[in-house]
C-alpha cells in the first residue's frame, strides 16, 4: 500500500515522461529540481550548491534534472537547451515560487522531498544511510564518515 501511496503521488506530479525515468531505475539516483521559473533566486542557488561537490554526485550516481514549467534539462549546469515533456512533475502545481527538490532512489521510489535549497552534505547523509548506498560502499571498501 505504502509503495502505491507513493507510486501514485510521482505518477501524478510527473514532468518528465515516465520511460525517461524508468531509464535510471537501478543504474542512478535522480535529484528532480522543480522551480516555477528558470529566473528562480532559489533555483540557481541550488544549482550552485550542488556544483560545489559534483565527485559527491557522481560517487552517489545521483543524475540532477532541472524541471521548469513544461521542460526540463538534465545535469547541474545551465541548460543552452529545455527538453519539452510529456508528464508533469510538480512545476505546473508550483505556482508560489517555491523551489521542490525530490530525491528519487535506485528502486525508483520517492525518498525525500526538500521545498527550499538543501545542501549537498544533507542529500549525501540521507543518501548513505540507505542499504544500497551501503552495499556499494562495502564493495568498494569504503568506511562511513
Amino acid at each position: 500500500m505504502k509503495y502505491l501511496l507513493i507510486w501514485l503521488l510521482l505518477f501524478t506530479t510527473i514532468t518528465i515522461t515516465a520511460q525517461e525515468l524508468s531509464a535510471y531505475q537501478w543504474q542512478n539516483r535522480l535529484l528532480l529540481v522543480v522551480a516555477s521559473n528558470k529566473e528562480s533566486e532559489e533555483l540557481a542557488a541550488q544549482l550552485a550548491l550542488l556544483q560545489e561537490d559534483k565527485e559527491g554526485l557522481k560517487e552517489r550516481k545521483l543524475i540532477v534534472f532541472q524541471i521548469v514549467q513544461d521542460s526540463y534539462a538534465k545535469g547541474i549546469e545551465v541548460p543552452k537547451k529545455w527538453h519539452k515533456s510529456t508528464l508533469e512533475y510538480g512545476s505546473k502545481e508550483n505556482t508560489d515560487d517555491k523551489l521542490l527538490v525530490h530525491l528519487i532512489g535506485l528502486d525508483g521510489g520517492l525518498k525525500r522531498t526538500w521545498d527550499s535549497p538543501v545542501r549537498p552534505n544533507v542529500i549525501y547523509s540521507l543518501i548513505d544511510q540507505m542499504p544500497m548506498r551501503r552495499a556499494e560502499m562495502r564493495r568498494r571498501g569504503k568506511t562511513r564518515h
